[in-house]
């Protein structure tokens, strides 16, 4: 549950678009011209501190309100999800995972209300020391999608009455109520969708062969294992354990 309340915590407003499946290829330089002015159009969009804001207020909104949709979802949902056949599923009860967790943890709201705050304001403090790298991240790819004219042109936009306003709610924006309505309100109905999705992940790696576990390597395997986790081998005379 510590899990699930952590990465609720992490996965807020700018965590999605973030997800990469392999490590990022190497950028090739960028024009030094250009990224002077991008630099300033960042430190425009991103002045010291936004961090802090917009990640406060993602936290305070948007991971609590959702985490106590997910406490408020049918366990059903969950054992669908996790292969359990529809049959099965559908003579389940409709008790929500918060009447499974006051049986097995009769303070587990209590324990929330007091784990909340001590996790999100140490996750808004880490990414308070990571918005440098997030304004130079933000300076170098405009310096790269954008022309030294472009890069210009927003500039002297930004330098409008409608640009600075614009350039003063960028990041806002996505903790405004009605963007955070929405996303709340996304959770249950994402919820319901999961057996879906996991029906389809179960049928595209269905001709896989099944995971194996550690009985079931070679002395070879077990070797490679090791070596790969620092671990020593084993003595000759070990056999694989049944």
């Amino acid at each position: 549950m510590r899990f699930l309340l952590a990465l609720l915590l992490v996965a807020g407003p700018q965590a999605a678009a973030s997800a990469q499946t392999s490590p990022p290829a190497v950028a090739a330089p960028v024009d030094p011209a250009r990224l002077a002015v991008a630099r300033r159009l960042a430190a425009t969009l991103m002045p010291p501190g936004s961090f802090r804001t917009m990640m406060g207020t993602a936290m305070d909104q948007v991971a609590q309100q959702s985490l106590n949709s997910i406490f408020d979802v049918p366990v059903k949902g969950f054992m669908s999800a996790a292969g359990l056949p529809e049959d099965a599923v559908a003579k389940l009860p409709p008790t929500t995972i918060r009447e499974v967790m006051r049986v097995l943890d009769p303070a587990f709201e209590e324990r929330n209300r007091r784990m909340f705050p001590v996790l999100t304001g140490g996750i808004v403090e880490f990414m308070g020391g990571e918005e440098p790298n997030f304004r130079e991240g933000y300076a170098e790819a405009m310096a790269r999608r954008f022309d030294p004219g472009q890069l210009l042109a927003i500039e002297a936009f930004f330098k409008t009455s409608a640009g600075a306003a614009f350039a003063a709610s960028f990041l806002t924006l996505q903790t405004d109520p009605a963007f955070l309505a929405r996303t709340q309100a996304m959770v249950p109905r994402l919820m319901q969708a999961m057996p879906a999705i996991m029906a389809k992940v179960t049928a595209a790696t269905a001709g896989l062969p099944k995971p194996r576990e550690y009985k079931d390597l070679t002395e070879a395997e077990r070797d490679d294992l090791r070596r790969l986790l620092g671990q020593p081998s084993a003595p000759a005379h070990e056999s694989p354990q049944k």
